[in-house]
């Protein structure tokens, strides 16, 4: 809502030239005597006989709207002329109007009050000084207009009221939060009233939700919290885990549709889970520790631990696939940094014991849980509250009578003005500051008269519930535990004190210390983690979607996540490899304030300590790698060698998988073992595995080789991969997909897709992509071996010199359209015409090893032989020649021309006039015999280099060699079934399976 300033009143910026007697009409407009006539309009609204109607409705609210403009423009425009005159804003406060707004909201007329929500929303916005802000605030009217019960299903009405609410959430701060909190009787009402709609269909409405909860949030105050903790507000964790939950199961079933409709609804509620997880991370960085608490610990009851993980883990049918739990776990771990949260996650997938509840929390069935937990809010019901619902939504033993009091006039609720008469009744309120816990008791009895016993139970369950949930002692539980444990809880104690569960954060953060300090997982405290057993299966799986989904969870939780180094550590899967990670050991021994020892991903912002138990634990951490883990790093190998034997397992799989699952395997073993202290980084049997894998991938190459319809194509593709190849660039190449939805679909209908597939989870079926993709597969391997088993300063140099390398010749250095001398070694030039411009000119046919070169002599005065310019160089395989039928003397050749940009060639073609036919033929003979000779030197080059990588292999831990075959006689086989038409020519199906 725009602020009313001068431009509204005085035209100066339409018009050039004001006069003063157009001034004078804009100060008339606003005169004082026409301000006081529209107070006196409303002055007469609480007479007897004095009402709203259909046919005055529109009259009050332009009176309203018009006091507003008075207002405004006293504040934007009087106040700079004369600061110390009176304003109208002090008039309407001395006239109290105000009240009067007050009483007309209670005539309850959709116009007007829709007027007075605007009218506040424009004092909020235009007010500066604070003093008129704090009347504003502190006002009767401002309570009863954010309590008003409003129709929530009049969509124009409740989109004023967000906007509304949204203007009182930027005034909320550490002073003005007494004008909305009342601690004494601690009561929340604007926050209560608000977060129904967090679900709200409208973008709108939430984000204001989201905007007014975050503010809430960030003031971290004690009293405000511990009302937090609490009914109605606790619930809203519980909501918004159970609105997560729900929609990863819609996202589950969205890609499982078949056809168009299928992908577009994957997309979509990839965006949406998204947005949520985007929010939740918001709510995290609000440096609210027991707000975050209540949050992750909703979120892993709820969400986390019985769906996600105990999908992976359940030996029953998962409530969502496995591809969508992965999905979910990567996506949850580029957006959520809060370190304990992330911790127990990954906790749970990595380490041999994990707390007890945890994995109760994991085995526990979805649908055992109550249903009670997806209930919607208002907005979207189409009943009215029952004394039952209102109950179980709103019970808390401290302001429980004030809310029943606040909506006991609201048609929406029924049975509550009994409900109030009966606490009032059989309550004492003075007990509220004397004796808490016998007020407490009273309540509750009061309240438990008006369910039946069936309905008191099922509250009862449902608050025992999200009591252990949440970590925090609610409604009837709170009641009912204070009075077995004997436990007097003070507005001063209730956050501070030991929590009457044990939460799934607490426990997380004492097993963390644990882990740290002991490494000891002993006794009842602690139990046999099956979900990592179920999750390291997954490797183990040959369904490359599958495989590509836990290589990118892993990934992620290496290289991305937050989670703490020491756990990675114990999990024997400590990120030593990584590049950034090396850096960080080198900063470990001179470590500063500036250095984070605890992100393993420096690209994100370095946080403060939410609390002190963080700041204890970072501290605690930080110990332990100074003394610990650095001396392990330097003198010890640290992965869990079933691990690495799994991954470079899934390397040795004929037919390979995608080059990017490929690709991302080689990564995470980088990034799990590559320790620059040593020159070989693993262990013995590692040793054996890697070069049996690295063996193999030569010998699928050889087999290509041997393949005359797929020979021919590997040299030329060697050479463009490793002039292409840069491990370190891998990395770019898989980041950005871990984010693509289309990443947990098993099989990819390119035909039902509407937007753009990734080239990398396209299955590779083309006999020229599958040869790509064996190609790049051996050079990842290559560099790994190098990297992992000879590390000693030379594999570098090794892996630089081109493996294509041949030897240099006078003619493969010249260029085409300059001049050289030509010497006896550039061969016999065949002397020939070419017409240019209708005119003949000579040229000499020069055939080389690999190049067609065309030269013409370059004259100085005279012909000067022994210099020629090049006319045309081109390589011999991209050259086509024919003999011209009607005239045998002529030789018409063509080769593409390549130009940047253009996806396809164009042909360029010529004609050679010979002298005679012989020279014509003796051209054509040697041009096709330049090019069979030119073919089987890149072949013979391309398998002296596969040679050569069998014997750089590392050897003196080696348990496996593949036996080299002598490469001579498959070229001598491939040169006699050339000849001979009637052997079978091999395809490349037959020695490469497709995966389909």
């Amino acid at each position: 809502m725009e602020s009313i300033d001068e431009q509204e009143f005085y035209d100066a910026e339409e018009h050039e030239q004001h006069s003063d007697d157009e001034k004078q009409t804009v100060e008339s407009k606003y005169s004082e005597a026409k301000f006081m006539a529209l107070l006196y309009c409303l002055e007469g609204i609480d007479q007897p006989k004095a009402a709203i109607t259909e046919r005055n409705q529109m009259f009050y609210v332009e009176v309203i709207r018009n006091l507003s403009e008075f207002v405004i423009y006293g504040e934007k425009i009087l106040r700079k002329q004369n600061p110390n005159g009176t304003s109208y804003f002090d008039i309407l406060c001395e006239r109290n109007t105000l009240e009067r707004f007050q009483y007309i909201l209670s005539l309850n007329n959709r116009f007007v009050n829709m007027q007075l929500i605007q009218t506040s929303s424009i004092f909020l916005y235009n007010i500066s000084q604070m003093t008129k802000k704090f009347y504003i605030l502190s006002h009767p009217f401002l309570h009863k207009l954010i309590t008003f019960p409003f129709n929530v299903y009049d969509e124009e009405l409740i989109d004023i009221y967000m906007a509304f609410f949204k203007s009182l959430a930027l005034q909320l701060n550490t002073e003005t939060i007494k004008f909305f909190f009342n601690s004494r009787f601690p009561s929340f009402p604007f926050l209560s009233q608000a977060l129904p709609f967090y679900n709200h269909p409208e973008m709108m409405v939430r984000n204001a939700i989201r905007i007014i909860a975050l503010t809430v949030f960030k003031l971290n105050d004690d009293a405000v919290n511990r009302c937090l903790c609490d009914l109605p507000h606790a619930g809203y964790f519980v909501q918004l885990a159970c609105q997560v939950r729900d929609k990863m199961i819609e996202l589950d079933q969205s890609y499982q549709r078949k056809g168009v409709r299928g992908y577009e609804q994957l997309y979509h509620f990839v965006e949406e889970m998204q947005d949520q997880l985007e929010y939740l991370q918001e709510v995290f960085e609000c440096d609210n520790r027991i707000v975050s608490d209540l949050l992750s610990n909703a979120l892993l009851h709820y969400c986390y631990l019985p769906v996600v993980l105990g999908s992976l883990a359940s030996e029953q049918k998962p409530l969502i696939s496995i591809s969508t739990a992965e999905f979910i776990l990567i996506r949850t771990l580029h957006h959520i940094k809060y370190q304990p949260f992330v911790n127990t996650i990954v906790g749970a997938l990595l380490l041999d014991k994990i707390p007890a509840n945890i994995m109760r929390g994991i085995e526990v069935y979805p649908e055992c849980q109550m249903e009670g937990y997806s209930y919607k809010w208002r907005h979207v019901m189409g009943v009215q509250y029952t004394p039952r619902q209102y109950i179980g939504q709103y019970f808390n033993s401290v302001s429980f009578e004030s809310y029943v009091e606040q909506h006991a006039s609201n048609k929406s609720y029924r049975g509550l003005n009994e409900l109030f008469e009966s606490i009032s009744k059989e309550v004492d309120h003075d007990l509220k500051h004397t004796d808490r816990k016998q007020f407490s008791v009273q309540l509750l009895l009061a309240v438990q008269k008006h369910l039946t016993t069936e309905q008191f139970k099922q509250i009862e369950d449902e608050h025992l519930e999200m009591s252990k949930a949440l970590g925090y002692a609610v409604g009837f539980t709170k009641v009912i535990k204070s009075q077995e444990e004997d436990l007097i809880v003070s507005d001063e104690t209730e956050c501070e004190q030991k929590a009457l569960f044990d939460s799934y954060i607490d426990a997380q953060y004492t097993f963390m210390i644990e882990l740290i300090t002991k490494n000891n997982t002993e006794g009842s405290y602690y139990a046999e983690n099956t979900c990592k057993r179920s999750f390291l299966q997954l490797l183990q799986a040959k369904d490359d979607g599958l495989v590509l989904l836990t290589c990118s969870l892993l990934y992620s939780i290496l290289s991305i996540s937050k989670t703490s180094p020491s756990l990675l550590f114990r999990a024997n899967l400590y990120p030593i490899g990584l590049r950034r990670k090396n850096l960080l050991l080198q900063k470990l021994i001179n470590t500063t304030e500036d250095s984070d020892l605890l992100d393993l991903n420096p690209k994100s912002k370095k946080a403060k300590p939410l609390n002190d138990r963080q700041a204890n634990l970072q501290s605690l951490e930080l110990d332990f790698q100074n003394h610990h883990l650095l001396d392990k790093c330097k003198s010890d190998i640290l992965y869990d060698s079933h691990i690495i034997d799994m991954l470079i397992t899934l390397l040795t799989y004929d037919p390979p998988f995608r080059i990017i699952t490929f690709r991302l395997i080689c990564t995470i073993i980088c990034h799990l073992t590559f320790n620059k202290n040593f020159e070989c980084s693993l262990r013995s049997e590692q040793v054996s595995r890697l070069n049996k894998a690295y063996g193999e991938s030569i010998g699928g190459l050889e087999r290509i080789l041997r393949n005359p319809q797929t020979a021919e194509m590997v040299p030329e593709i060697i050479e463009e991969e490793w002039a292409r190849f840069r491990f370190s660039e891998q990395l770019s190449e898989i980041e950005p997909l871990l984010e693509e939805p289309l990443l947990i679909v098993p099989v990819i209908d390119e035909k039902q897709a509407k937007r753009a597939i990734p080239q990398q989870l396209l299955l590779q079926i083309k006999d020229i992509e599958v040869v790509r993709m064996r190609i790049r597969g051996f050079f990842s391997l290559r560099h790994m071996n190098f990297m992992l088993t000879q590390n000693d300063g030379q594999s570098i140099n090794q892996m630089k010199e081109n493996p294509m390398k041949r030897d240099e010749r006078e003619t493969a250095q010249w260029q085409q359209g300059e001049t050289y001398e030509l010497t006896q070694e550039c061969g016999d030039p065949i002397l020939c015409n070419v017409r240019i411009n209708q005119k003949m000119c000579v040229r000499y046919v020069l055939i080389d090893q690999e190049y067609f070169i065309l030269i013409e002599p370059e004259y100085n005065g005279r012909q000067d032989e022994s210099r020629v310019k090049v006319h045309i160089k081109q390589p011999l395989k991209h050259i086509e020649s024919v003999i011209d039928k009607t005239e045998p003397r002529n030789l018409n050749f063509g080769y593409p021309v390549f130009t940047k940009g253009q996806s396809k060639p164009t042909i360029e073609e010529m004609m050679l006039y010979f002298e005679n036919t012989h020279k014509c033929s003796l051209v054509k003979n040697k041009l096709d015999m330049s090019k069979k000779a030119s073919k089987q030197i890149l072949i013979t080059a391309a398998s002296g280099f596969l040679e050569k990588c069998l014997g750089d292999m590392r050897t003196d831990h080696l348990l496996f060699q593949p036996q080299p075959e002598n490469i001579l006689e498959p070229l001598i086989e491939i040169k006699e079934s050339v000849q001979d038409p009637q052997v079978a020519q091999p395809s490349l199906n037959d020695t490469v399976l497709i995966e389909l």
